[in-house]
């Protein structure tokens, strides 16, 4: 994980990291059992806007900032772990396969163990990424505001369910306009004939 000097809070946010004991630029290590929170805390500061919320900031407990610093954090993270599980060669599976065979030498035996161990790790990380995903509702919009992720779904079935209804809708208008409801001269009293002078025969 890494500060980007570009921010505009480059400087203080590292004030805060070399607080900690970390650096701009920081190694962390992860776990198959647990996320590690000094990791997630880092990534968190990293993506801070809005330096009222470098308060709340908290390298010892799992504190989540704003719904949005939780969103883009999480992102990261998972988009780093798909990263470096696309840089090995193979899958977790042909790797359990390859370690299963009885003709590997033993310099492969190791290679095959570590690179497993290595993927499990990234893997569990990965899930504890999506566990943590599950609560945060929306996705962000342009204007810094979570939108709810169903809304186009919503909106598409809202309209599906109108379909039935438009029938009856189309008859009814077809009534009003019959009735002339919406005329303002159909319902009004014929003009009486103005009475004629008598013919001359």
């Amino acid at each position: 994980a890494e500060l980007l000097e570009a921010d505009k809070y480059f400087m203080m946010k590292q004030q805060i990291v070399e607080s900690m004991g970390f650096g701009p630029k920081q190694n962390f290590p992860v776990y198959a059992d647990r996320m590690p929170n000094q990791l997630l805390a880092y990534v968190r500061l990293s993506r801070v806007q809005d330096p009222a919320l470098f308060a709340k900031v908290s390298f010892e407990d799992d504190v989540v900032l704003s719904q949005m610093n939780e969103y883009e954090s999480l992102q990261l993270l998972m988009g780093d772990c798909r990263e470096r599980l696309a840089g090995y060669l193979g899958t977790l599976e042909e790797d359990i396969k390859m370690n299963q065979q009885p003709d590997l030498s033993r310099r492969e035996k190791l290679a095959v163990r570590l690179r497993l161990s290595e993927k499990r790790i990234i893997s569990k990380t990965m899930e504890g990424v999506r566990m943590k995903l599950a609560p945060v509702r929306g996705i962000p919009t342009k204007s810094g505001e979570m939108q709810d992720s169903n809304a186009d779904i919503m909106e598409i079935f809202d309209a599906i369910e109108s379909i039935p209804k438009a029938p009856s809708k189309l008859l009814d208008g077809f009534m009003s306009w019959a009735r002339g409801d919406d005329d303002p001269d159909w319902k009004k009293p014929a003009n009486k004939k103005k009475d004629l002078p008598p013919r001359p025969w």
